[in-house]
């Protein structure tokens, strides 16, 4: 039984022994991939210029939009709270039942 014990002590020693030299062998073979230096982010900030814009333009949040843009939102606007998204329910909230989805 003690032959046993040593015997399996000494194939786990010799195994403990192939697998750390397997790790420092890759290891130290392993190439080092020299990372960039670390550069300031080029971020354009648009700076804001009081006397880009008259008082009426600032008051106005159509301002710059065509008339197509304008008459989309004004559609949108009409239409808000009767889209459905898909959910394949009807509003909860007028004791609708559920609809099945297509």
């Amino acid at each position: 039984m003690n032959r046993r014990l040593i015997l399996l002590l000494a194939v786990l020693l010799v195994l403990l022994a192939v697998t750390l030299g397997a790790i420092f062998l890759f290891h130290s073979q392993s190439q080092q991939v020299p990372l960039p230096s670390p550069s300031p982010a080029a971020t354009e900030i648009p700076v804001y210029e009081p006397g880009d814009t008259t008082p009426s333009e600032m008051d106005d949040p159509l301002a710059g939009l065509t008339e197509e843009e304008i008459a989309a939102l004004a559609m949108s606007e009409e239409n808000a709270g009767t889209e459905d998204f898909g959910s394949g329910f009807a509003d909860v909230a007028d004791g609708a039942t559920t609809a099945p989805i297509d």
